[in-house]
């Protein structure tokens, strides 16, 4: 008898915890299925840029930079955002081989079927290393 009110206890307990969180469904969602931030948004309509259209990005290893670029309707880039990157393995220099540590200088086209959507917070993609330059 008193299994069946401590469960009971418990179920209402977590209901009204539950009441409490003002996280929504979306809170959960995979990273990659997120929306773009409100501010991001207005940020390329100001600059004339819409969701859909190509994306550059630019990393500085010595400056420790990563730079988003977006395509506006005229066909220009423009800086969307910059983020610091506050670690990273190798050193400075190219890379030669897969599995030596350091990170692809040059070009990379990245496609759709490169992204991993499974990636949990940093939304890792294949860059394509090595490229035919690369080789």
């Amino acid at each position: 008898m008193f299994a069946k009110f401590a469960r009971t206890g418990v179920l209402i307990a977590s209901i009204v915890v539950a009441g409490c969180n003002d996280s929504s469904m979306k809170d959960f969602a995979p990273e990659a299925n997120k929306p773009l931030p409100d501010k991001i948004l207005a940020d390329m309509k100001a600059k004339g840029m819409i969701r859909t259209s190509s994306v550059m990005a630019r990393i500085f290893k010595e400056e420790g930079k990563l730079e988003i670029w977006k395509a506006k309707t005229n066909g220009r880039y423009d800086m969307v955002a910059s983020y610091d990157i506050c670690k990273w393995s190798g050193k400075l220099g190219p890379k030669y081989t897969e599995g030596d540590r350091q990170a692809p200088e040059g070009f990379y086209t990245v496609r759709p079927s490169q992204m991993n959507p499974r990636s949990n917070y940093h939304l890792s993609f294949n860059i394509g290393f090595p490229n035919a330059y690369d080789r």
